[in-house]
């Protein structure tokens, strides 16, 4: 899918810890951090800076670990609060070390058409 629909430059997000995402995605992290663990640069200071970098990069996807979204929100309130108002989901994907994985999408992004395999948006 990310090769069928992203560009190399897009990045993603995830709540949660698995860095071999991004090496089979083939696609950076965003915001600064690979994972946005409660503890770990939750500052309101460091979630600004957080926040300050994807105005800059190409970040369609948020992805939101399900058993760990409520400590995810408790630890990062101004990203979450971004990523309800920005970000929509478009699937739970399950995966065997957590219950599932939320799929979230970038609201304003032009689509150019639809993925026929996944139906998700694409955006080249």
């Amino acid at each position: 899918y990310l090769d069928r629909c992203t560009v190399r430059d897009d990045r993603f997000v995830m709540t949660w810890l698995f860095p071999d995402v991004f090496v089979m995605a083939e696609r950076g992290f965003a915001a600064g951090h690979e994972a946005f663990m409660p503890g770990y640069f939750s500052s309101p200071s460091d979630q600004e800076r957080a926040l300050d970098r994807p105005r800059r990069q190409s970040v369609p996807f948020v992805l939101i670990f399900r058993d760990r979204e409520g400590a995810f929100r408790r630890g990062f309130h101004l990203l979450s609060a971004h990523f309800d108002r920005h970000y929509e989901q478009i699937a739970e994907v399950p995966v065997e070390q957590t219950s599932a994985i939320r799929v979230l999408v970038q609201k304003d992004r032009p689509v150019v058409r639809v993925d026929p395999d996944t139906t998700w948006p694409c955006f080249r």
